[in-house]
């Protein structure tokens, strides 16, 4: 339509955002356990059982990508640095498992390697919340409403983010220590990375400028009136048109399929 008649609220600040997709992902895992993973629903054909799996079931792929890429990172750090001789066994088992996971972070959806980036960024923030969802979905414990999220800079779930990026580091580090020049070049591309990727975790924690609470504040400003009183009645009669050419458009889409339906039928019999 030519005009918004719908606005929503974003969460305020990176915490608010975490407990959003925790409410979310818990709720995508509590109908993931409900109809037994979507493979053995009833009343379903194949086609649909796998369609509800890649969509509802996301969360069990996601953490299978993000499981891959900070476990091969880790163990390429430390294979490496066990026996950093050249072409020794560790050495060479080492570049495949850090291509590995090289190949898993372009995997990741997205146009262009920056959106592919960004993507990984906020898998790193949501991956946490997703096995605290899996908590809450088996413990049935309630989750927080949006009104009831108030967290501004720190969330509890980043405690862990602060772990896996220590072993992290602290794996890459290892490996340059070794003084092979495979090693460091491997460690260092994983330090600047990784930090790259956490580097939201350190602005919120850090209490700095929240780039959703920008964005939110400038959506807010620009905003436009929803009452539908102030329409003009140009807007009204362009947006009535609009409908009325949609719904023209469905209909004929109904009678296609209707025929389609119909002519199977004649040459069934």
């Amino acid at each position: 339509l030519a005009q918004p008649i719908a606005a929503g609220i974003s969460p305020r600040t990176l915490p608010q955002l975490i407990d959003q997709h925790i409410r979310w992902d818990t709720g995508l895992v509590q109908m993931t356990f409900y109809h037994r993973f979507f493979l053995f629903a009833r009343g379903l054909k194949w086609r649909q059982r796998l369609a509800y799996l890649g969509t509802c079931g996301g969360w069990i792929f996601s953490l299978i990508h993000y499981t891959t890429i900070v476990g091969t990172t880790l163990v390429a750090n430390i294979t490496i640095a066990i026996h950093p001789a050249p072409f020794s066994w560790t050495h060479l088992a080492s570049i495949p498992l850090f291509l590995v996971g090289f190949c898993a972070w372009l995997l990741n959806p997205g146009a262009s390697m920056m959106q592919r980036y960004r993507g990984l960024r906020m898998s790193f923030v949501y991956w946490p919340g997703t096995l605290v969802a899996l908590w809450n979905a088996i413990s049935r414990k309630r989750v927080k409403t949006s009104s009831e999220s108030r967290r501004e800079r720190f969330h509890p779930v980043m405690v862990f983010h602060v772990l896996v990026l220590a072993a992290l580091v602290g794996s890459s580090i290892f490996a340059i220590t070794t003084l092979n020049p495979i090693a460091c070049v491997q460690g260092g591309v994983c330090i600047v990375v990784w930090l790259l990727i956490a580097w939201p975790i350190f602005v919120s924690i850090l209490g700095g400028a929240n780039h959703e609470a920008t964005q939110w504040t400038e959506d807010e400003q620009n905003r436009p009136n929803l009452n539908f009183q102030t329409f003009s009645n140009e807007d009204e009669k362009r947006a009535l048109v609009q409908m009325k050419q949609a719904l023209v458009e469905i209909q004929k889409r109904i009678q296609v399929m209707e025929n389609r339906k119909s002519r199977k039928s004649l040459n069934a019999t």
